[in-house]
């Protein structure tokens, strides 16, 4: 028994399948949805009528193509918009692909329910000035600094994504935004710890500009290569390494302007008694985690509990560098397990894809200090006077820069790995409409 919808008019359906699917897709892509994900979730919306649906993805364009056996193919390509993160509507719109199968929906109803998706309303302005701020102070504390170091990493903070806001509320550009809310954070802080409060200087200005690290695009970069999807990989890494370049260029006009000398840094939380420590390592990674998280706009359930993952992962990753048990890659990569394995349950019992779990769970391990020590090598290379004065300065940036590229590769294969297992073991387990 044939199960898909037929519609009447064949011929103008398929166009007009082509341009919703079109934009579901692009909406997915804009909310930060992996690749994969994406081209499932269309396909599987396409079969619903009878139609395949193959896509090509790059960075801002999509290109789909509808077609069945007996009629010619329609191809459509469109822009993939600017709408910021948002894994609310990411859940709500891959939910979407699985009800159309389950409840048998019709074109219109799945379009109605597709609007009703869009037009969910995001965390308000305030709620992500006050997260993002909590999250990035507890950064601070989670690579030793103290409390001086957090107050001031606080007030940058807050009011560079203020700035920041104001800058996008008026279509500056990203790289813009990125460059001046750098430079505001970083010298709000450079000007406070010039007073002499801190104890920890280097850690307040190293942290100050960690909540503009792209986190999530990252990790989608790393996902996209490891699932066949090299060209958005590639696109994904150079945006991110375009982003993390204007940030480095707002830290470097901030400490030629206060002239601030700095050293380089070791990213770890001071451990004096390890059971009490890892407690508030957990803790601060759990705040930081919901903190940057409210920045991808979810659910509050999953807020909730990508600071439990959060804690769980990054106490577990510094009991095992701790003990000496492993260096920091292979200890990233079995921490990403511990959480990978977690959101199987997770995903199964609350019917949410594993890795939108997952995600918000890494954010505290993404290796933002040696991202902000690959900037920091890059401006001492720079402005060396003699070549054996850039020597130092070249090493520290090509270690800086392979460690946070096998510490990214390490969280996405640990992340993605149970839940591949998933997919392969239980084969209905990406059925995720039903509660």
């Amino acid at each position: 028994m044939n199960n898909t919808l037929q519609p009447e008019n064949t011929k103008t359906s398929i166009q007009h399948l082509a341009i919703f699917l079109l934009e579901y897709a692009s909406a997915q892509l804009a909310s930060g949805g992996q690749t994969l994900r994406v081209a499932r979730s269309a396909a599987r919306i396409s079969k619903c009528f009878g139609y395949s649906c193959h896509a090509t993805f790059l960075s801002r364009h999509i290109t789909m193509t509808i077609s069945t056996k007996e009629e010619l193919p329609v191809t459509i390509v469109g822009t993939v918009p600017d709408m910021g993160l948002n894994f609310r509507r990411l859940v709500a719109l891959n939910r979407l692909s699985w009800l159309a199968i389950d409840e048998k929906l019709g074109f219109e109803d799945i379009q109605a329910r597709f609007c009703e998706i869009m037009a969910m309303q995001n965390f308000s302005r305030t709620v992500l000035l006050w997260g993002a701020s909590f999250a990035n102070a507890a950064f601070c504390r989670l690579f030793g600094g103290d409390i001086s170091a957090m107050l001031f990493v606080f007030a940058g903070t807050f009011a560079a994504l203020a700035f920041r806001q104001f800058l996008d509320k008026h279509h500056a550009t990203p790289c813009l935004s990125f460059i001046l809310a750098a430079f505001v954070a970083s010298m709000i802080v450079a000007l406070a710890v010039l007073s002499g409060m801190s104890t920890t200087p280097q850690i307040a200005i190293g942290s100050s500009v960690l909540f503009l690290i792209p986190g999530v695009p990252m990790i989608n970069s790393t996902l996209d290569l490891l699932t066949g999807y090299p060209l958005m990989s590639f696109s994904r890494l150079v945006r991110s390494g375009m982003l993390v370049s204007c940030i480095g260029l707002g830290l470097g006009c901030t400490l030629f302007i206060t002239n601030l000398e700095m050293g380089s840094l070791t990213p770890a939380f001071p451990i004096t008694n390890l059971w009490p420590d890892l407690v508030f390592d957990g803790i601060f990674a759990a705040v930081a985690s919901m903190g940057f998280a409210v920045l991808s706009n979810p659910g509050l359930f999953l807020v909730f509990c990508s600071g439990l993952l959060a804690a769980l992962g990054h106490s577990f990753r510094l009991y095992l560098l701790y003990t000496g048990v492993m260096s920091i890659i292979p200890a990233s990569l079995m921490a990403a397990c511990l959480i990978g394995i977690a959101c199987v349950g997770l995903a199964r019992r609350y019917h949410i894809p594993g890795e939108f779990f997952s995600f918000l769970a890494l954010l505290p391990m993404i290796p933002g200090m040696y991202a902000y020590g690959v900037i920091l090598s890059t401006i001492q290379f720079m402005s060396a006077s003699t070549a054996i004065e850039s020597i130092v300065p070249l090493v520290e940036l090509i270690k800086d820069f392979l460690l946070a590229l096998f510490i990214m590769c390490a969280l996405a294969l640990g992340a993605i790995a149970p839940l591949l297992v998933q997919h392969f073991v239980f084969h209905d387990s990406n059925r995720f409409a039903k509660k």
